[in-house]
């Protein structure tokens, strides 16, 4: 049997990466997972997590591979420096992919990062708070790099390592 592992960074929208055997097979970003919307007082357009395009991503999973996913989210909480909107839109992201699992009836789990971060050792800190993850998947799959190329692609990079994390688990 195939093992499918869907990790989720919640983020605005919401990054999702699908190993399949322990192998990154695809990444589920942007458009996929979220539409532009204008807010209030902002020039620039920006990413909000639809339910009904994550409820997509998973049920296109199931048909490509005959089986739902194991959906591991990342455990997000509000930090005390953010702003109620942004801090909303960040944690929103995880309760929106939570329903959507529980109503599809989609197993999940929730590891808060301070769990799977350390175990794969990951030497995050306040300065560099991203960039361990990305190195690691570069690491880890090198054969993926182009991903992980850019700084920005830490997203995916956590995405797939909190499904590479889940995987050592099981």
């Amino acid at each position: 049997m195939t093992d499918l592992i869907l990790g989720a960074d919640p983020g605005n929208p919401l990054t999702l990466g699908l190993l399949v055997d322990g192998r990154p097979e695809k990444i589920f970003e942007n458009e996929r997972v979220g539409v532009q919307v204008q807010k209030p007082k902002r020039k620039s357009l920006s990413w909000e997590t639809s339910p009904a395009l994550l409820a997509d991503c998973l049920k296109d999973i199931r048909a490509e591979h005959g089986c739902w996913p194991t959906v591991v989210i990342e455990r997000v909480s509000m930090r005390p420096d953010q702003d109620l909107s942004s801090g909303q839109e960040f944690v929103g992201s995880m309760f929106k992919l939570q329903g959507v699992c529980a109503g599809l009836g989609v197993p999940y789990t929730m590891v808060a990062p301070s769990v799977w971060k350390p175990a794969l050792g990951l030497k995050v800190t306040l300065k560099n708070p991203k960039e361990p993850a990305r190195q690691e998947a570069l690491r880890l799959w090198p054969g993926h790099a182009g991903l992980f190329r850019r700084k920005m692609d830490h997203n995916r990079a956590e995405a797939l390592l909190l499904a590479h994390y889940y995987r050592g688990l099981k």
